[in-house]
């Protein structure tokens, strides 16, 4: 964490908790975007309470290792096309999804129910896995010290 602090990196994001308040502060007073990742509405609302910049909302389908953190990940088994709205309307930050988001077919619905970043994953045939932001960006703007960029 000291690092990040010293170096001022534009963004920290993190998965499996909530660092110390005081170290979100810090960041955020160097101007660092602080994102954290919930995989239920009750750890998006712990989050925003402890003054992220933003979430990301986890599904199920993202797979990798789960975000959970406040209960089993056995009940965090949320869909992202579920949980992301539950998440938008609980919290007061942008909201990215992370999740089931493979082709247009998903990216369009969660598009719309966020109007800000959706994640897609996406399996390639060779077996290899391409991550890819698609950011819109005039939503976050205000918000950002930094400028994303698609890949």
């Amino acid at each position: 964490m000291q690092v990040l602090l010293e170096e001022k990196a534009p963004g920290f994001s993190f998965t499996f908790g909530i660092p110390p308040i005081d170290v979100i502060q810090a960041m955020k007073q160097r101007g660092i975007f602080v994102i954290g990742t919930a995989t239920t509405v009750e750890e998006a609302e712990h989050l925003d309470a402890a003054g992220v910049n933003a979430i990301v909302a986890q599904g199920y389908e993202a797979g990798g290792h789960r975000g959970t953190f406040i209960n089993p990940a056995s009940t965090s088994l949320i869909g992202t096309i579920a949980l992301v709205p539950q998440v938008v309307d609980h919290v007061t930050i942008p909201v990215i999804a992370a999740g089931g988001i493979t082709n247009r077919k998903f990216s369009h619905p969660m598009r719309t129910l966020l109007m800000s970043p959706t994640h897609i994953r996406v399996k390639r045939q060779e077996g290899y896995e391409l991550n890819i932001c698609v950011i819109l960006s005039a939503t976050l703007e205000p918000y950002l010290p930094i400028r994303f960029r698609t890949a």
